[in-house]
């Protein structure tokens, strides 16, 4: 006589375990168990299945624990053995034809292995009780489909996170429609736009603040006549373009731009700066209303003294210019805020930063001359006379300065070059 060894059948119950909700078991099923979306359906309407028979202790070991880490409970039964002789024949199995439904009689099936058989008491595949299985007529009717799982619903963190981004998007959209729109108003020259003057003294000296106390509106009538001659060169019909002001003295200095101009840095050195132009605006009258706001940092002029970087920015029509306090720079200091009051308006630099020279043509007052060289002008935005190829002359005054036709198209006096 030779004895089998003992075999298990696994069936799957269709219930979580106590400690784990129904939508994470049907998760971690279809991630981590063979045939996992079978089974995560099944467990979706409670239904049990038997998943496999006549399999080793081992390995029904093995996939009870695979399926207690899904967070389902798996039924292990034993399998009957016996003893087996030549004089003895096995038993033989039931028969097919009692799993067939006779007409007019209950059927029935098992909620273990989903064996399709008349109503019983016990289920002739798996033996289980049948107490509590869906009874039905003689004609087959196949299972309802598992429910589709519900998605997963969204932590509190990741609705914000999802809100938070909207808002800023938004908030980011609507900064970039303001700035277009301010930018194009600014430039339809339909009235003279008002530029105000804000003289500061760098340096705290006693000649700094006496050059300050001098200024009047009258001193920047030269930037004003300039405009209104390349206008007119232009065909602009608005006859003055630019009207310049002069606001009370501001007491404190612009905070300085980065020195390695990286992009987070000049983020938030642009938002100093706003910051710090609304805490320092003078200007209290109610009218003329400022359109581009001129910060003029007056300082002592000394010999071979480097000036810092003037600057204008397009988005907050705001500019800083650093000048000497001496009234022989006087037409010095006017070239430099008409250049820095074009960057206000979109205007853009025509020069290599590397060695200043003036970029060709754009950046040549006369790029047709023949001989190109000497030039006699500086175009506004170029900044400096290139009188050879490889020599520069700093224009003196706005006589030597002229608007070129790329400057005129950026600030729209004209459609294009």
């Amino acid at each position: 006589m030779q004895m089998n060894r003992p075999t298990y059948t696994i069936v799957f119950t269709g219930k979580p375990l106590p400690d784990i909700d129904t939508e994470t078991a049907v998760q971690r099923l279809r991630s981590g168990f063979p045939g996992g979306d079978r089974l995560a359906g099944l467990l979706s309407w409670g239904q049990a299945a038997v998943l496999k028979k006549n399999v080793p202790r081992e390995t029904a070991l093995k996939i009870r624990a695979l399926g207690k880490k899904c967070g389902v409970e798996l039924a292990l039964r034993l399998e009957k053995t016996a003893a087996t002789t030549p004089s003895k024949a096995p038993s033989p199995s039931p028969s097919p034809q009692k799993a067939t439904g006779v007409p007019g009689r209950e059927m029935a099936t098992c909620p273990w292995c989903g064996h399709w058989q008349p109503a019983a008491s016990t289920c002739l595949r798996c033996a289980k009780p049948l107490a509590g299985a869906a009874k039905t007529r003689a004609a087959s009717v196949p299972s309802p489909p598992p429910r589709p799982s519900p998605p997963p619903k969204k932590t509190f963190r990741e609705n914000f996170r999802t809100v938070r981004i909207t808002f800023l998007v938004l908030l980011l959209g609507v900064v970039a429609f303001v700035t277009w729109d301010s930018q194009r108003d600014a430039t339809d020259w339909k009235d003279p736009l008002h530029v105000m003057i804000y003289p500061i003294d760098g340096d705290g000296s006693e000649e700094v603040a006496a050059f300050i106390g001098d200024l009047a509106d009258g001193d920047f009538d030269g930037v004003e006549t300039f405009f209104q001659e390349q206008a007119d060169y232009y065909g602009l019909t608005l006859q003055e373009p630019f009207l310049f002001h002069l606001a009370p003295g501001v007491t404190t200095l612009p905070p300085a731009p980065p020195e390695d101009y990286s992009r987070l840095k000049v983020i938030w050195w642009s938002l100093r700066l706003r910051w710090w132009v609304f805490q320092s605006d003078t200007w209290e009258e109610k009218w003329p209303t400022p359109d581009i706001r001129v910060f003029v940092v007056y300082h002592e002029a000394w010999d071979n003294r480097v000036m810092q970087d003037s600057l204008g920015l397009s988005k907050s029509r705001t500019g800083v210019v650093h000048a000497f306090a001496d009234q022989g720079m006087a037409d010095a200091n006017k070239v430099v805020i008409a250049h820095e009051v074009l960057h206000t308006l979109g205007a853009t630099d025509k020069y290599n930063m590397q060695n200043l020279m003036p970029v060709f043509p754009d950046g040549y007052a006369v790029p047709g001359r023949e001989p190109l060289y000497p030039q006699t002008h500086a175009e506004i935005m170029g900044g400096r006379i290139p009188v050879s190829a490889n020599r520069l002359k700093m224009p003196e005054s706005l006589d030597e300065v002229l608007v070129g036709e790329q400057t005129a198209a950026e600030i729209r006096w004209i459609t294009g070059p």
